[in-house]
Parts: structure tokens; sequence; C-alpha cells
């Protein structure tokens, strides 16, 4: 139960307050996206990570 709690917890904190929560990278994203376009994001994301001096 303890876990659950802490699992509530955190949820009500960053008020995810539905699921499926889709959170890339610690950025949570609004409910109205489609997963279409959670894949164009994940494209930019994985481009400016390329793109980052090493």
């Amino acid at each position: 139960m303890k876990s659950l709690k802490k699992q509530i917890d955190w949820a009500n904190k960053h008020e995810l307050h539905y699921t499926p929560a889709s959170i890339i990278n610690g950025t949570i994203y609004p409910k109205k996206y489609t997963y279409d376009e959670f894949f164009y994001f994940v494209s930019l994301l994985i481009e400016n990570y390329k793109n980052q001096p090493t």
C-alpha cells in the first residue's frame, strides 16, 4: 500500500489526473495529442539529441 500511496501522491503533485499520461524527457504532454503527433515530437527529440555537441 505504501507504493500505491507514493504513486498517488506523485500524480497529484504533478497534476496527472488522467491515464494514459504522456511524459517524454520529463515533459508532460497534454491529453489532446494523438500517438501520431507524439511520433513527431519524438523525432524532434532524437534530432535534437543527435545535434548536441559531445
